[in-house]
């Protein structure tokens, strides 16, 4: 799914978002499979699903016809006491895949300040 956000757009949630982002995909709802995966490569320490997840990413958030590759592909960054112990950040594994199956670049821009709360508490 993409965010389709212009400055003429009718979605009013995506108004509110700052004007650097244009666009925002997903390539899948996180239930089912996909949330058995995802807890798999962030809880159980299954690096090796970054590849095919990466991949499978790329595929259905890209290969519609309608979006346009992005040249820079920029992962969250995680907690440092998270990264301390899964001893890696998943979101990174995944978007170096992402940026692998085109040719574009892993671009580590951001920068975590703070916590909050589990993704896992807020469903």
């Amino acid at each position: 799914m993409g965010s389709g956000r212009t400055r003429l757009t009718s979605c009013t949630h995506c108004l509110t978002w700052p004007g650097e982002l244009t666009v925002a995909r997903s390539a899948t709802a996180l239930e089912g499979p996909a949330a058995r995966l995802v807890h798999a490569l962030k809880y159980e320490g299954w690096r090796v699903l970054a590849r095919p997840m990466g991949q499978m990413m790329s595929r259905i958030a890209f290969d519609g016809g309608s979006a346009v590759w992005p040249s820079q592909v920029v992962p969250m960054p995680t907690l440092s006491s998270r990264r301390r112990t899964r001893g890696y950040n998943q979101a990174e594994l995944l978007a170096r895949q992402v940026a692998a199956e085109r040719g574009g670049r892993l671009c580590l821009a951001l920068q975590r300040i703070g916590g909050g709360p589990s993704q896992v508490s807020l469903q």
